[in-house]
């Protein structure tokens, strides 16, 4: 078990939030949002909590964000986080970065030195997320299912996470595998890619590769692939994409952590 030390702050809020599912015209109840201050394994970590309005037992997801940090995209990411908990999914936000990592990442001359950031901390992010993950399970509310959910950079660190077998979904926008991490990947949880064709920074061969691997690993995998996108697209609320991409990634979460 991990031994973690818990700070909780003020942090329940329940107004005004309501979830409109096009498909159907009816509104989710608000999930309620917590802040939790952890140090785990000798790391402090700020841990939002978006919980599921329902009552009885959930499952989790744990939200990985791209190489430009958190607060970057910290709008679309709360809106991925406000959904899922609207489909009776608890989802946890947090940075999987210590001090100094977005920096030296963010000053990274080419794509061949960020990936030598990336190996340098891999190792520690992967161990991160998998430490989280446990905690989770161990939650008052978790049904013991847990899935990731990673965008980018936070994809190819989900797939790094998602060889043990205590994920059960893995769904990752514009990702690949992380060549960066020299372990061996020899099992991977049901896997959706979504990718744009138009992606210049992971292209979509990758996101091929990644889930032809998946499915010769023996695994249940599919590419969603969205005409004349961008990396990062989803990321952009005003886009119609986005909001497709978004309901296609919380359709297939939800229905492998059931």
């Amino acid at each position: 078990m991990t031994s973690v030390s818990i700070t909780r702050r003020a942090a329940v809020l329940t107004a005004v939030f309501s979830i409109m599912g096009k498909s159907s015209g009816s509104a989710a109840s608000a999930p309620t949002l917590v802040t939790e201050r952890l140090t785990l394994k000798g790391q402090p970590l700020e841990l939002k909590r978006y919980g599921a309005a329902s009552r009885g037992k959930r499952p989790t997801v744990l939200l990985l964000h791209g190489s430009k940090g958190l607060d970057a995209n910290y709008q679309a990411y709360d809106r991925y986080a406000c959904d899922l908990a609207g489909a009776n999914i608890d989802t946890l936000l947090f940075t999987y970065f210590q001090p100094g990592e977005l920096k030296a990442i963010n000053e990274a001359q080419n794509a061949s030195s960020r990936e030598v950031e990336y190996a340098r901390s891999v190792d520690r992010w992967v161990s991160l997320v998998r430490s989280v993950a446990s905690m989770a399970r161990e939650h008052e509310n978790s049904s013991g299912s847990v899935g990731l959910l990673g965008f980018s950079l936070g994809g190819f660190v989900g797939v790094a996470a998602a060889s043990d077998p205590m994920f059960s979904v893995l769904t990752v926008f514009y990702a690949g595998l992380p060549t960066f991490y020299t372990r061996r990947i020899d099992h991977l949880p049901p896997l959706l890619d979504i990718h744009g064709d138009a992606d210049r920074s992971v292209s979509l061969s990758q996101g091929s590769k990644l889930v032809e691997t998946a499915k010769r690993l023996g695994g249940v995998a599919e590419l969603v692939v969205f005409r004349n996108e961008g990396h990062g697209f989803d990321l952009d609320l005003s886009n119609r994409d986005a909001f497709n991409a978004r309901q296609r990634a919380i359709a297939f979460t939800a229905q492998w952590l059931r």
